[in-house]
């Protein structure tokens, strides 16, 4: 059988993309004669060889090093001696001795160890980790902003922590620590019972995350505006079974040591007390509050504030994974109402003209804006003040006596009591929300009317969405004792001080170098691929795919592959022909069970060659995942994730460039949040000191300083002169 496809003459691969071993041209597929022949397997030699033929192919299960395959085709290169291995030629370079950009401290320095100061959680400290921690407190003394990029593996939380709550307990300041996700408190909370181990101090902690995930009750499974209006109702009619007011019992149960969350909600539920009352009770006299993003930037702000007793002005603030911060404000103050929504609500009260009619007012509105025929995508921005105004002429105007539009959401509140406790989502309670914050707009929320791509009217959604995060930030930034925002990805961090209103005079910007071992990673750009739109065509599908393949048999274990979008990963995936690992693909509509699964499969897959994940930027595999125990030995960027031009985009970019004025405007709006979810992705391989992965930023864009400035100096991409990307990858894991 000839090596070669008997149609366009290019040579066969073997492809393992199916699990199946087969052999098929990487140009015109699988389907042509002299490919797709399944390769009989040998089992002594790990090779897999084909009838009358003296060729071998990796077999799957084998690792690319220790194969003989490896040795002659991955380590070594087409057209070079059979019998000569790569790794023992003399043009070979080890990777520690390859010039591959500006020279940094030595290893050795980075990685070396101090004697940690008294207040501090740990024995040891890093020299970088110092140098952030010093900044930290005099952030803290002085009564200003840090806005600190801090690499995976610098110990951010523990520095942070440390510095703050020393300043604190001299001042009877209150420590707030902020994560975006639950799932980040046991961090904090872990640091916090060493530290007190450490220092021996009487140190009091309280961790608390939403009310609604911290109710005992069954009605914390509702929805969450199910669930808030069966609290509040259950809370004023006194008839919450949880309803006692905190003994100074459990205070200071809560307070004698360091628990998680899930201890205060189960000794608070064994009590019959609220957990999350119980919780801002004891943040009263604690030193340091662990909580979310909203507990502070947010409408609920001044509800916490009241109920730990406690002015902005006494409270110190640290925001973990602070890049998160800005889309965190926004989505709080962003909403949609869809047509659907609306007429469920008006077959539920059709008994009701009070409440019909306004409804079918409201309906015939949204329907008479949109028109009949429309299809989607399609938006419609609608101008605030105008539109509210017409609504309330449209409701005022349903019935044959006055009624106050702004009384609607309190009668919708009122008829959905009547109806008794929610059992699922209550199309009145939406209703009713929606509308309380359609008529509290601020001047920086965009009105919209908008139909999803493919479909029709009976699809149309009301959306307003708040695009000045500031509008919340600055207030607390500018008022709180002091701050941190930081990040692995806070680059610049000039940036995100703009964008959240911290005044110059007020803040601090620093960037750390990472603490991890510079020959454990390394970061490539690949400027033969780009993925702007307009390169976008079948010959770009193809030239990447065979850039994907190539590449990804150059790694030992599992690569993943990271796309701007669903559309374009799909088409690339089509031109994968001799893909020499299995490949994983990540689905629009997958769940979380099945991205746990996709994270088993690769870890059965690692010591076995390995696999090929195919996902998105910006979605969970690319940015809520964390790759433990060197699970990535690769990562390959494909392209820059720019948003899509809609209303909002083009809203956003307006209101910057008058901000800010045109240029940073385009790149706080739309540069920067593409190089961040690059960042994110490229971010997968590497999670701790003793990881060591290659990644490849395959988009040519990158080489420019529009988009370099957005990197932080260790993911800068590097090529080196005169030697193709795969020789460069076999050298380092050579």
């Amino acid at each position: 059988m000839k090596p070669f496809c008997e149609r366009c003459g290019s040579l066969l691969r073997t492809d393992m993309s199916g699990g199946e071993a087969l052999r098929v041209c990487p140009r015109c597929g699988p389907s042509h004669s002299g490919a797709s022949t399944p390769l009989q397997r040998t089992e002594q030699t790990g090779l897999e060889q084909r009838d009358g033929c003296d060729r071998f192919a990796l077999k799957r299960g084998v690792s690319p090093k220790s194969s003989r395959f490896g040795e002659r085709f991955v380590h070594g290169r087409k057209g070079e001696h059979e019998g000569e291995c790569a790794p023992n030629r003399k043009d070979s370079v080890p990777f520690r001795s390859m010039k591959v950009g500006p020279e940094v401290k030595d290893a050795e320095a980075r990685t070396a160890v101090l004697k940690a100061p008294d207040f501090f959680p740990f024995d040891l400290v890093r020299p970088g980790q110092s140098e952030f921690m010093q900044d930290a407190k005099t952030s803290a003394e002085k009564g200003i902003c840090l806005l600190a990029n801090v690499p995976t593996g610098l110990g951010k939380t523990a520095a942070s922590l440390s510095a703050f709550l020393e300043v604190a307990l001299e001042e009877e300041k209150l420590v707030t620590f902020l994560t975006s996700k639950q799932s980040q408190h046991s961090i904090a909370v872990d640091t916090m019972r060493r530290l007190k181990a450490r220092t021996r101090k009487a140190l009091k902690v309280v961790d608390m995350t939403s009310k609604q995930s911290m109710c005992p009750r069954e009605i914390s499974h509702l929805p969450h505006s199910s669930f808030n209006f069966a609290c509040r109702i259950q809370t004023k009619d006194q008839t919450c079974p949880y309803g006692k007011t905190p003994s100074r019992t459990l205070v200071q149960a809560i307070l004698s040591e360091v628990h998680d969350v899930n201890w205060i909600v189960d000794e608070s539920a064994r009590m019959r007390v609220c957990p999350h009352k119980a919780a801002l009770e004891a943040a009263r006299e604690a030193n340091v509050l662990i909580c979310d993003y909203n507990h502070i930037f947010s409408d609920l702000s001044a509800m916490v504030l009241s109920g730990i007793g406690k002015d902005i002005s006494d409270i110190m603030v640290i925001v973990d994974e602070g890049h998160n911060l800005p889309d965190r404000i926004r989505s709080q103050g962003s909403n949609d109402l869809s047509l659907r929504l609306v007429q469920d609500a008006i077959d539920i009260v059709r008994g009701t003209p009070t409440l019909s009619l306004p409804l079918a007012a409201i309906r015939d509105l949204l329907i008479g804006k949109a028109g009949k025929d429309v299809r989607g995508p399609w938006e419609l921005e609608l101008d605030k003040k105008a539109f509210i105004s017409e609504l309330k002429s449209a409701v005022e105007g349903a019935l044959d006596r006055p009624l106050d539009p702004v009384a609607l959401p309190d009668l919708l509140i009122d008829a959905s009591k009547r109806r008794g406790l929610p059992e699922d989502e209550d199309p009145l309670l939406l209703i009713s929300d929606h509308l309380e914050g359609l008529f509290e707009l601020r001047p920086s929320h965009l009105l919209f009317l908008q139909v999803p791509d493919g479909r029709s009217v009976e699809s149309l959604r009301l959306s307003y969405k708040d695009l000045d995060p500031s509008d919340i930030s600055a207030p607390v930034l500018r008022s709180c004792r002091a701050s941190i925002i930081m990040s692995g990805t806070l680059s610049p961090p000039g940036m995100f001080g703009d964008v959240l209103g911290v005044p110059r005079d007020r803040r601090m910007e620093r960037v750390y170098p990472s603490p991890f071992p510079r020959e454990n990673r390394l970061v490539l750009l690949d400027g033969s691929v780009t993925t702007a739109y307009t390169s976008r065509n079948e010959n770009m599908f193809r030239v990447t795919g065979e850039r994907v393949v190539s590449l990804t048999g150059r790694f030992p274990g599992n690569v993943a592959a990271f796309f701007p979008s669903y559309g374009l990963m799909n088409e690339v995936k089509k031109n994968l022909w001799g893909c020499p690992k299995k490949v994983l693909v990540e689905e629009r509509q997958m769940g979380r069970q099945e991205k746990d699964g996709i994270i088993r499969e690769l870890e059965r897959s690692k010591e076995r060659g390995g696999a090929l994940l195919l996902a998105v930027m910006g979605g969970s595999l690319s940015e809520g995942v964390d790759y433990k125990d060197n699970l990535l030995s690769g990562v390959l960027v494909i392209g820059l994730p720019f948003a899509p031009p809609t209303l909002e985009t083009k809203a956003l970019r307006g209101l910057y460039r008058g901000k800010f004025g045109a240029v940073k405007g385009d790149e706080y709006a739309y540069v920067y949040p593409a190089v961040n979810r690059v960042l994110q992705a490229a971010g997968r391989s590497t999670r701790s000191e003793s990881d060591r992965s290659v990644i490849v930023m395959m988009e040519k864009r990158l080489s420019d300083e529009r988009y370099l400035k957005f990197l932080p100096p260790e993911a800068y991409p590097r090529t080196i002169p005169g030697r193709p990307l795969e020789s460069v990858i076999d050298s380092f894991f050579s």
